[in-house]
């Protein structure tokens, strides 16, 4: 088949498989390894399921004329929320709108935007718009506000931490100022950092600052 040498779902298999099916079943015999949609789409086998997940969509002047084709490509339309977090800008605005979208995302939810076994400080502060994962804590005299803090996280005391998403297992260490950042990794050393992605606690020094820096592993590895 020719999607054996295609490597992007999006970009060219789809395409392919839309492409294909206003063709023509093959008139010769073909070999074997040469399979195309003809081969593989059974009508009989997927006509329920063609009807059954298009019952809500009205049939344009083209379907009334014959039985809807298993060969092309329709659509099912979920009710829910969906968002395809397929870059980093996506993923990062995804998660300043999480706190609006809770509700819809988890219906029904036993818990609210903080878990119930986070432990946070009564001293702490922390705006309406955060949400904070299981297991993770906030110390006393921390400021932490429109922030997503992972599972199992710990903010030690003196930290403002605004507008960041943290990685599950995260610990913020004391004094740290970090504001429009993503964290995956332990920051073990008081500095600030604002508009940064740290992947790699190697590349933070004490006491420095850090602005519009990707703090990652070296890929030189010589």
């Amino acid at each position: 088949s020719p999607c054996g040498e295609l490597g992007s779902l999006k970009d060219e298999i789809i395409p392919h498989v839309i492409a294909s099916q206003f063709t023509k079943p093959p008139t010769k015999e073909r070999a074997s390894t040469l399979l195309n949609i003809h081969d593989v789409a059974e009508t009989e086998e997927y006509d329920d399921l063609v009807t059954k997940y298009n019952t809500s969509v009205v049939l344009s002047r083209h379907h009334c004329a014959k039985p809807l084709d298993s060969r092309v490509c329709y659509v099912y339309r979920h009710p829910g929320y969906c968002i395809r977090a397929n870059n980093l800008n996506v993923y990062w605005e995804l998660n300043r709108k999480m706190s609006t979208l809770f509700a819809e995302v988890y219906p029904n939810s036993s818990w609210s935007l903080k878990h119930p076994s986070a432990d946070v400080h009564e001293k702490a502060q922390i705006s309406d718009d955060i949400i904070i994962g299981s297991g993770s804590v906030i110390c006393e005299k921390t400021n932490v506000s429109s922030t997503v803090v992972g599972n199992h996280c710990r903010i030690n005391s003196f930290v403002r931490l605004a507008n960041s998403v943290l990685s599950d297992y995260v610990t913020i260490a004391p004094g740290c100022v970090i504001e429009n950042s993503l964290i995956t990794t332990n920051i073990e050393k008081k500095c600030i950092i604002k508009n940064c992605i740290v992947t790699d606690p190697e590349r933070v020094e004490e006491n420095k600052t850090y602005t519009n820096e990707i703090l990652e592993a070296s890929q030189d590895f010589a």
